[in-house]
């Protein structure tokens, strides 16, 4: 399920948004879920969908698309009356009857101590589903984020597209969703133990550099690229990759792409 979210601004005089704005909009998605159902809230917060390793929160969301904005050093300055974001979760069964109408006329404030923007959501747009087939281009809206961690290395490394690692990881991800998903609704898993797959990378590529936390003991950078791709794989993976995000860091905004035709 895939909603495109339109926030006009409150205050035309306080409109200095943090080029790093990612955790705080995520923050701000984790304060309407809650407001909406706290329990589903807490479940993804300190549970989410696990494999026997991980634990994934199946959402992820787009970049801040702001028609007209001006950059102050760290700070982008809005110029137009509004902005959008697209938000994605998986599994469209479990998640529709909570999300229709809770992010109705919310209001939100995205930034950190210095600056910060007030929006109200005043309008929701239920986007229709594209057709899954294999291969199918996308187009990120947001960084994919794919790592690696070496036994003897202490933090990981982000990987570029093309990075001859990066195919099989971003693949194993997809399969790690959907195992994950399986375990959650208590069902059979339907790939195939080996299949086929193929990831063709565009040749505009731009990595993208984003600080989580800024200012605060738990500062932290994370890396990721906006690229297009064409991928073949199972529909399942697919879908999974498109709906909760491609890579990692998905809940924090990274990963959400739209389908190129």
């Amino acid at each position: 399920m895939r909603f495109q979210l339109k926030l006009s601004i409150e205050n035309s005089n306080k409109t200095l948004l943090p080029i790093n704005y990612q955790y705080e909009l995520s923050s701000a998605i984790y304060k309407i879920f809650q407001s909406g159902n706290e329990v589903f809230s807490n479940f993804l917060h300190s549970k989410g969908f696990a494999d026997e390793n991980k634990q994934f929160k199946l959402f992820t969301f787009s970049n801040l698309y702001i028609p007209k904005f001006k950059r102050i050093d760290d700070r982008l300055q809005i110029l137009s009356t509004g902005v959008s974001f697209i938000i994605s979760l998986y599994p469209i069964e479990t998640f529709e009857p909570f999300i229709t109408g809770i992010f109705a006329n919310q209001k939100i404030e995205i930034g950190d101590k210095k600056t910060s923007v007030q929006f109200t959501i005043s309008n929701i747009e239920k986007l229709q589903e594209p057709n899954f087939e294999s291969p199918m281009s996308f187009k990120t809206l947001s960084p994919i984020n794919v790592s690696y961690q070496a036994t003897n290395k202490k933090y990981a490394h982000y990987l570029h597209p093309e990075d001859s690692r990066f195919e099989e990881l971003l693949i194993n991800n997809l399969k790690n969703k959907y195992i994950a998903y399986q375990n959650f609704i208590n069902e059979a898993i339907s790939l195939a133990d080996n299949f086929d797959y193929e990831l063709k990378i565009g040749k505009n590529i731009r990595s993208k550099l984003i600080t989580i936390k800024k200012g605060t003991p738990h500062e932290t950078k994370l890396k990721g690229f906006d690229f297009s791709f064409t991928l073949k794989a199972p529909k399942e993976l697919l879908k999974i990759g498109y709906y909760a995000g491609f890579g990692e860091k998905n809940s924090m905004g990274f990963g959400c792409t739209q389908v190129v035709k």
